[in-house]
């Protein structure tokens, strides 16, 4: 099912075209990431889903309804941070989360365990505006999944966290997608939390979806294996594995793991059936920068 679906959206502003043709879905209880450089149109997207800017041309659809024409019945299914958190400065965390708990009727135990997910602790009882940027976003993030929406959108949501708020909001997304259903679209320039949560990644560069005909690229997971035969290593594995993409170089077997359809473990057991010893294996941690830096630099 597609709780998102963007059409052909086209955007301007004064002569600059921000946004050409922009088009893709996002499926119940997957985590999409969104990925380009600065300018390339990704809060604008993110704004025109979220109704904060209208596009020149195009629609959006969100759990089936169409936002220019049933606003209210769509937007209620979504809940996000676009740039800066919007909070209430004067008054304190605690506060700021009732707000929405009141407002969306959120039960008791759901709020319990968003606001320990905060880890904000005795900071709710302070102002926000004595907050940092990191605590603001991790308050935000609270407020955001609060009304457990089927859609949640975020925009640099791992901006000004420390690697402790990285780590708890990557569990948390995770979470969402898998016991709630929730579908997660979320920009970032933090491509290795990207390849870590993201089931699927969109590509956009000057307003324009990358290769528009598969806009989608899944997780890469990419393993150097020295072998004693490298080219008897690549043969074994193109015929034990049809969906394995199997390449080599002069000194290692690059295998690159997509969706995790074979388990390293397999690949290893596989050549040493076949009589080829295994020396050496090394994890590409540099797999999806590779890939970024082939489409953007």
């Amino acid at each position: 099912m597609n709780v998102l679906q963007v059409k052909n959206i086209y955007k301007s502003f004064g002569k600059a075209k921000v946004l050409k043709d922009i088009s893709f879905n996002v499926e119940e209880g997957e985590i999409v990431g969104f990925v380009g450089p600065n300018g390339a149109g990704k809060t604008t997207t993110l704004k025109i889903i979220t109704d904060l800017i209208r596009p020149d041309k195009g629609e959006v659809i969100i759990c089936g309804k169409n936002l220019k024409t049933n606003r209210n019945e769509a937007i209620s299914n979504i809940s996000g941070i676009i740039e800066m958190p919007g909070l209430y400065q004067f008054s304190s965390g605690m506060e700021n989360l009732k707000f929405v708990k009141n407002i969306r009727k959120i039960d008791d135990e759901t709020f319990e365990k968003v606001v320990k997910s905060t880890g904000l602790d005795h900071h709710l009882s302070k102002k926000v505006s004595q907050y940092s940027l990191g605590m603001k976003q991790r308050l935000a993030i609270g407020m955001s999944i609060l009304s457990k929406p089927k859609l949640l959108i975020l925009d640099e949501p791992t901006n000004g966290l420390d690697p402790t708020g990285i780590i708890e909001l990557r569990k948390t997304l995770v979470n969402l997608a898998k016991t709630e259903n929730t579908s997660v679209l979320f920009s970032s320039h933090n491509l290795t939390e990207v390849e870590k949560i993201a089931d699927r990644v969109i590509y956009i560069k000057n307003g324009s979806l990358i290769d528009s005909s598969d806009e989608i690229t899944p997780k890469l997971n990419q393993y150097l294996l020295e072998t004693s035969n490298t080219e008897m290593a690549v043969s074994v594995l193109s015929n034990a594995f049809n969906s394995l993409s199997v390449a080599s170089n002069k000194e290692f077997v690059i295998i690159n793991l997509v969706d995790n359809q074979v388990t390293i473990g397999e690949i290893v057991a596989k050549l040493v059936q076949n009589d080829i010893k295994v020396l050496n294996i090394i994890k590409n941690d540099n797999g999806m920068e590779d890939l970024y830096s082939s489409i953007f630099l």
